[in-house]
């Protein structure tokens, strides 16, 4: 929780009030649990190695960032940054066709390649072979410009057709996906992260899978039983009870 309440100081832009980053709050960027438990972690910039007792993984988990340092060297408190990051560009969500409020995708440029990779799809490459641009450091010194010139291409495309553009070209990119793309999203549900599970009254609905794959402990989704599904099995078989106790229980509205 102290992770999450740190989030608010440090996300939206610097003239909102503190919110959680993303788009919009239905937004997958926005509001899901495991990015913004993620990105609030990482924010904190601890360190640890999680054994798991019992089992033969551990969980190496490194999270670290520029705040905390900026905070010691400068004694400020560290300003928000909104979506971009401070350190490097471009990184940042840009809006896409046909401008919803999650037609949004992130990129992120970490080395020379991606940058010139980049370039090339947004029809500027001379800006790939400019030395003011080399360092994705150096970059942040014309983050508008850059971050402009994108949202330019990106605006004219759909966030899937970006995806597979950007992506496609070796450049991490990912589109924001709101609660109804998540549940029938073919990757998601391909690896998965996304599940079907059959319900006597509800029939086939899609759930979140366990987004932890352990090799030696797999773990398997099922449905929640109905009220009294199981009071044969668990009077019967565990506690002794015989079918006629059984039914008078049930008659008596005791189960």
């Amino acid at each position: 929780m102290r992770a999450l309440v740190f989030l608010l100081a440090i996300t939206a832009a610097a003239e909102n009030w503190p919110s959680f980053r993303g788009p919009s709050a239905a937004g997958v960027a926005g509001d899901a649990n495991l990015p913004t438990t993620w990105d609030a972690a990482k924010g904190t910039g601890i360190q640890w190695k999680t054994p798991i007792p019992g089992l033969a993984h551990s969980s190496p988990i490194v999270w670290e960032d520029h705040i905390f340092v900026t905070t010691a060297v400068s004694g400020k408190p560290a300003a928000r940054q909104g979506n971009r990051s401070a350190v490097a560009a471009p990184s940042n969500i840009y809006r896409c066709s046909p401008g919803g409020p999650n037609d949004y995708v992130f990129i992120h440029c970490a080395t020379v390649e991606m940058w010139k990779s980049l370039t090339k799809i947004l029809g500027r490459p001379e800006l790939g072979a400019d030395p003011r641009y080399e360092d994705r450091r150096d970059r942040v010194a014309f983050v508008d410009q850059i971050d402009a010139m994108i949202e330019e291409w990106t605006a004219t495309r759909s966030k899937q057709e970006v995806l597979a553009i950007v992506a496609g070209a070796g450049v991490p990119c990912g589109a924001v996906l709101d609660s109804a793309e998540v549940l029938s999203d073919p990757h998601l549900r391909q690896r998965g992260f996304i599940t079907d599970l059959e319900h006597p009254r509800r029939g086939v609905y899609p759930m979140p899978g366990n987004p932890v794959r352990l090799s030696d402990s797999p773990t398997e989704m099922v449905r929640s039983p109905l009220l009294g599904e199981h009071n044969a099995e668990v009077f019967g078989k565990l506690l002794g009870y015989g079918e006629a106790e059984i039914e008078t229980l049930r008659r008596d509205g005791v189960i």
